[in-house]
This record gives C-alpha cells, structure tokens and sequence, in this order.
C-alpha cells in the first residue's frame, strides 16, 4: 500500500481461460456508480474459477491488483467489501491520468473482464482499541476493516475513526459509516471533516 512495487504486465486483449502471470483470477465488472465527483464505485463479479485453481480470498484492508486487457500497467485499489460478500468486490477509484485509474473511471463497462490479484499486509488485527485514520479515497480499505471490526463476535473491543475529505461530496462512505457508528455506539465513534 505504501511505496509497494507496481509489475507492469501486458495482459492480452482477448480473456483467455487462465489469468496473466501475476494475477490470481478474472473478474467482470458487475456495477458502476458515481460515488462522488471524482470517485466512481466499480463492482466486480469474479468469475467461476477454473476446476483445480485455489479459491480467492482475502481480509479487509487488502488491495487489489487490477490487470485490464490492453493496459501495460496495473492499478492498485482497495477492497472496500468484506469476504462474506463474494464473489463480489468493492473498488472506489478516484479519476487521475494513470492509464488504469482513467480507465475504471472513464472506460469501463457492465461485462468488461479484469484479471485481478490481492496483495497488501494492512490488515485487521486482534486489538483492545484502535484508531483509524483516513483522507479521501484513502478511507476504502478502513470502511471493510471498520464494517468486520463491528461484526466480530464476543468482544468489547472500541474503535475510532477520524476522516477528512475535501468537501461534503467526497466524504465517501459517510451514510453508512455513520450508519454503522449509530448501530455499535459502544464500540465505535466516528468523526468525519471536510478540508473546504
């Protein structure tokens, strides 16, 4: 997540049954929502997986290592759903020139394949408490970590998240951080600020 190595790949334009080396499984975009002004949501389907291939998995505050056919580089964007919600994954992408991130958020379409692959070791641990912080877009990978925090089970355990965004239109994930604040009031306390 911070300074991690990017490997550009070729991935060829026609899917073929297996990913690209490097990737782990392909997935088709499944939904596409404008979150706010220069971020869109990207809902991915992953597709069945070839007889013999290991299942996908992953924890909340992991990445995704998106490969688009035709692209030679790999855009790297936090999972914001959580495990129990697959064969579905959360993406929020802000719009930016890097030839990946222009593509999710201008190019894209319901049924284009990726090939995609997890990487990332910012995950949730075992805590009596924890703070969360977070800016922008940066606030994906917390919100799947937030929403599994107030789902474990059998724990007293309290969180808190401070989240600045530029202006109300990009506090992503506000109505239902905010949701969740209100459902766990004993675990978690949520702060969200705006810069403008």
């Amino acid at each position: 997540l911070f300074g991690r190595a990017r490997r550009a790949i070729l991935v060829r334009s026609r899917c073929t049954a297996a990913p690209p080396t490097g990737a782990q499984a392909w997935a088709t975009v499944h939904r596409l929502q404008q979150m706010s002004p220069t971020t869109k949501g990207i809902c991915l389907r992953l597709d069945a997986p070839e007889p013999g291939a290991p299942a996908f998995a992953f924890e909340p505050g992991q990445w995704l290592d998106v490969h688009i056919p035709a692209i030679n580089e790999v855009g790297g964007y936090s999972i914001a759903s959580l495990p129990n919600e697959l064969p579905l994954l959360d993406l929020a992408v802000k719009a930016s020139a890097h030839p990946p991130a222009a593509w999710c958020t201008r190019s894209a379409k319901v049924g284009d394949r990726v090939a995609i692959q997890v990487g990332g070791k910012f995950v949730l641990r075992e805590a009596e408490a924890a703070l969360f912080v977070a800016g922008g877009v940066g606030i994906s990978p917390l919100y799947g970590m937030l929403r599994a925090w107030c789902l474990r089970a059998g724990t007293h355990a309290r969180a808190a998240l401070l989240f600045a965004a530029r202006s109300r239109a990009e506090r992503l994930f506000a109505t239902q951080l905010e949701g969740l604040a209100r459902a766990h009031p004993e675990r978690l306390r949520v702060s969200i600020h705006t810069t403008r």
